[in-house]
């Protein structure tokens, strides 16, 4: 008896030992080369990942690549309010591209100010591409463009599951009708079982959702 309580009890222990861990990474930024390679960083280290801005403006036109399904959050450091982070993409180019591919990444974005973002395509501030969820809360998007696309503010695809909530998104542009202020794309195909939060956000420009949904529908309210 003592030998089979003794066989089970390595069994556990080696059962305890191989449960998955997750690992988990901060990064402190307060420059735009620091935040572009916390985010070059994390797209690569197969952590879930949390980037903290400190206050100021960060000029430039910031990208995340990757093909893990991880957790990224990006947000401002404890104690600042909306409007303390801002990141500025000066006309050149989209402000951030989070993009995942067909991985199942988590996007969480807080807190932060796209402005000036230019793109000869989707989402002039932000364009998040994964199969996970995507969720930005107490966000301003203004002064963003798609030359030849939807979605000046933010463009979203393939997403499964999507919160914007408490976000102002004005004075934003898109050159066809696939929503100056917000462009969702192949992510409704589920409808209506598919989960989608917009409340309570104010809008200023067109939002359109493919798949035949719902096309530029305006909306002006809070």
């Amino acid at each position: 008896m003592k030998k089979i309580n003794a066989v089970l009890a390595g069994y556990i222990i080696v059962a305890l030992v191989a449960q998955p861990v997750a690992f988990t990474a901060e990064f402190h930024v307060a420059t735009a080369q620091e935040f572009q390679t916390a985010l070059s960083t994390a797209a690569v280290n197969g952590e879930d990942d949390t980037i903290f801005l400190a206050a100021g403006i960060y000029k430039g036109n910031f990208n995340f690549l990757t093909t893990a399904a991880q957790a990224l959050t990006i947000q401002t450091e404890s104690g600042l309010k909306p409007g303390d982070v801002v990141l500025d993409g000066e006309a050149k180019g989209r402000v951030l591209n989070l993009d995942a591919g067909s991985a199942n990444a988590n996007f969480t974005l807080g807190t932060l100010v796209f402005r000036n973002g230019s793109i000869n395509g989707n989402g002039g501030g932000l364009s998040a591409r994964t199969r996970g969820i995507v969720s930005v809360s107490q966000c301003q998007f203004t002064r963003n463009s798609s030359s030849s696309g939807g979605g000046g503010g933010i463009y979203i695809a393939n997403a499964n599951s999507l919160a914007v909530t408490n976000n102002t998104i004005a004075g934003n542009w898109g050159s066809n009708i696939w929503g100056g202020g917000l462009f969702i794309d192949n992510v409704v195909s589920a409808y209506p079982t598919f989960p989608i939060w917009f409340t309570p956000c104010v809008f200023r420009e067109a939002v359109s959702f493919i798949d035949g949904i719902l096309s530029s529908l305006m909306l002006s309210a809070s």
